[in-house]
Formats: structure tokens, sequence, C-alpha cells
């Protein structure tokens, strides 16, 4: 496992296909029991629960079973404890994961609508919020917007979840576009790696 002021993400199951990663610091380690600050002030967990850690490791991405013993604090941030449950295993097979991107406002061009708020990432697809009618199955076009480029393709609706304000929350998988010189793939590949890697620096360095 990892140390005291480093990075890691917590992935909730929810039964969804999503499985979202949550990115949370280290701040204790006693007994084989780690605490841990998040970095979201929305997330909710509750003791008992039984959770997913993933961490790097060695430049390699690793997953490993844990319970929440406790939940310490949640003002202004969620700090819980844990015990990992089981033995390590390799994350390396990332497209079954999407990284949270809450805290890093960025946002998407859904179809017409642009500036919509990224909620998370993945090597396939990702998460919007966004005020239109789309229905599941939809194909738009779409534009990632991430450290100065735009990644452009075409996404298909796989989930809509209906919010508050006439808000919607959309899933969405990338889908090939050979055309553009920088396709939604590569985008969202290298959004997702650099993502992951920049909250675990940010976090070992929130210390």
């Amino acid at each position: 496992m990892v140390g005291i002021g480093e990075g890691l993400f917590i992935h909730i199951p929810s039964g969804s296909p999503e499985r979202v990663l949550r990115p949370a610091r280290v701040v204790g380690v006693k007994s084989g029991t780690y605490t841990v600050e998040f970095e979201d002030p929305e997330l909710v967990l509750e003791a008992g629960q039984d959770v997913l850690v993933c961490y790097e490791k060695d430049r390699h991405f690793t997953q490993q079973p844990a319970r929440v013993e406790s939940v310490l604090d949640t003002e202004p941030r969620l700090v819980i404890s844990f015990l990992t449950t089981g033995q390590p295993v390799s994350a390396e097979n990332r497209q079954y994961y999407r990284v949270s991107t809450v805290m890093s406002d960025l946002f998407v061009d859904l179809g017409p609508e642009k500036g919509c708020r990224l909620l998370n990432v993945s090597l396939t697809g990702f998460s919007v919020i966004a005020a239109g009618a789309y229905g599941i199955g939809e194909v738009l076009n779409v534009k990632l917007h991430y450290e100065g480029e735009t990644f452009a393709g075409k996404a298909c609706i796989q989930s809509v979840k209906d919010l508050s304000r006439g808000r919607r929350r959309f899933g969405l998988l990338g889908l090939s576009d050979k055309q553009s010189g920088r396709d939604l793939q590569n985008g969202l590949r290298c959004m997702t790696v650099n993502i992951q890697r920049e909250q675990l620096r940010h976090l070992a360095g929130a210390r």
C-alpha cells in the first residue's frame, strides 16, 4: 500500500456498470488501518461498507479490497478509516474504471451544448451534466477540452439520470472517429491516465 501523504483512489460499488475512482489522501496509518481524506465534499460513506482501493506502486496500477471501519469527520471534507480485506492485484486494465473529474473543472461540448461539466472519464467513455433531452442510444458529436487541446468525435448515450433544476446526468460511450487528427479515443486515453497521475501527485503534495 501507499504511505502517509500519498494519494490513492477509492471505488465504491453501487451496482452501476460505471466504476468511478474517487481521489483521497492518506493522512494516517496504524496497525494496518488507513485513514484517508477525500477531495470530493459531497461524497458519503458508512462504516461497514465494502470498497476497492486503487493506487499506483512502482509504476503499476493496483487494486485491493477493503472495508470502511469508521467515518471520522465529514466537515469540511470526508475522513474515513479502512482496513484492507484481501491481497492486491493488478488493475492495469483501466478501461473498467472511470476517474472522477468533479474537482478538476473540465468541460465537454455535447451536441449543441457548450461547456457541459465533465464528471468522470475512462478509456472508453465519460459522464457529463447537461440540459438536453437526449435518449439512450442517441449518437452526438462531442468535444473534450483538456490542457489546451480539443479531442473531437462521436459518443453514444448509454445512461440518463434526471437531476434537479432541469439538468440530467448522461453516461456516454466514445465511438471511434478516424477522421480527426486527434480523435476522441486518443483523448480519452490521454485524459484518463494523466488525470489519475495528476490527482495522485496533487494529493501527495497537499501535506
